[in-house]
């Protein structure tokens, strides 16, 4: 197969100003099963999943060609997620970006979104480039259905862990970090059920990485920088006896051995997270009670499994 090979380039967190870039680039409409843009040099056909982009996490495929049509790869796309809400505002969501394209120009790209699109919500844009390349960015805006079922995302704060904030009175105002965990989906049966969690930190607006121990968050703040060096996540069903996940990389956790889930019976699964010792809480104070462990509502649907949106 004829193909074209560009420099490989490592997956590189976009800055707030490639991010807010974004929104100047050559756009496409809104995508449905898949959608193919161009500019001067490369053709680029998005793919979303099956069962169309939600909330929560959702898996792409992004084939990448040249101007005379062949495949590019052994390239790795840099992908770049911005929210505009109606409001105006605008915001990045964690993502894993995208991987290395294969010979047939092909590349899975994977995303978390924080939130769906529409009218009365706003609108979310993909950018992609390629390493090294002086083109603009090739744009698509996919539609994100809202969350059905299960609950897909849930987040917790820090209380002594703090980025910067909103500006008021001129000045930077110190904020609790945000944790963002999303439930990728349910297996098993019975009392021996696993669960696996993506969790993602907010360093900006504009930057949600995935929680990896040692991995610099906010380097170079004198005020809000941190190292995790110790990470622990628990989960629980019942919110007395608790499972300390294990973590797979790039901010993957999983949980086996779950009891007490009953299909057909909608049920509630707990999740601890602590940082450096300190524990996070739903309301970034210190924990007594309901604000010591996220929560996500369970359906159980006899032969569901939360997650199917491209999670599995």
């Amino acid at each position: 197969m004829n193909s074209k090979m560009l420099k490989p380039n490592i997956f590189v967190k976009a800055t707030t100003a490639t991010l807010a870039a974004c929104m100047l680039m050559a756009c496409g409409g809104e995508s449905s099963d898949s959608d193919t843009i161009a500019n001067n040099a490369h053709t680029m056909t998005l793919t979303s999943p099956e069962m169309g982009a939600s909330e929560g996490k959702s898996n792409f495929t992004l084939n990448v060609k040249d101007s005379d049509g062949f495949a590019i790869n052994s390239v790795v796309p840099m992908m770049m997620p911005m929210m505009t809400m109606v409001n105006g505002h605008q915001h990045s969501t964690p993502n894993l970006g995208c991987e290395e394209t294969d010979a047939e120009g092909n590349a899975e790209c994977t995303l978390y979104f924080s939130m769906a699109s529409g009218p009365t919500m706003g609108v979310w844009n993909l950018g992609f480039t390629l390493p090294d390349s002086e083109q603009v960015a090739i744009e698509f805006t996919p539609t994100v259905a809202m969350a059905m079922g299960d609950t897909k995302k849930a987040k917790l704060k820090g209380i002594n862990d703090m980025i910067a904030g909103m500006e008021m009175d001129g000045m930077i105002m110190p904020a609790s970090r945000e944790y963002q965990i999303y439930n990728n989906g349910l297996t098993g049966m019975g009392d021996n059920r696993s669960i696996e969690l993506f969790i993602a930190t907010k360093e900006s607006m504009m930057s949600y990485p995935a929680l990896i121990r040692n991995q610099v968050l906010n380097d170079g703040s004198a005020d809000y920088e941190l190292i995790p060096t110790t990470i622990e996540v628990k989960v629980s069903t019942d919110n007395s006896s608790w499972i300390t996940a294990t973590t797979s990389g790039e901010g993957a956790w999983q949980a086996s051995g779950l009891s007490g889930l009953v299909d057909n019976q909608e049920a509630i699964m707990y999740v601890k997270l602590a940082v450096n010792g300190e524990d996070k809480t739903t309301n970034g104070k210190v924990p007594e009670g309901i604000n010591a462990s996220a929560q996500f509502i369970l359906k159980m649907t006899t032969g569901d499994m939360s997650g199917m949106n491209g999670a599995m």
